[in-house]
């Protein structure tokens, strides 16, 4: 890479329809996480919000892909729940 410098920080930010509650279901798989990985579960206009920050790329989208396989699990046992 030109100058030497390294690859920042990578942040990924994925919003979704699901209400903020969700994130009671995800958060307990933030155990145990790489120390340059970093997870937070926000409620944006009431809708569940994930942040991921990390240095490795394969981390990042390998906790990433983790989080939309639960959540394709979740939703639609969220959705008939909630009608």
């Amino acid at each position: 890479m030109a100058g030497g410098g390294g690859i920042g920080e990578i942040l990924v930010v994925l919003n979704t329809d699901l209400p903020c509650e969700i994130s009671i279901v995800l958060k307990p798989d933030d155990v145990d996480l790489p120390n340059d990985l970093r997870i937070s579960h926000i409620c944006r206009d009431g809708k569940y919000t994930a942040i991921l920050r990390g240095k490795r790329v394969l981390t990042v989208k390998n906790t990433l892909d983790d989080i939309l396989r639960s959540l394709k699990t979740i939703e639609p046992l969220w959705r008939q729940a909630d009608r």
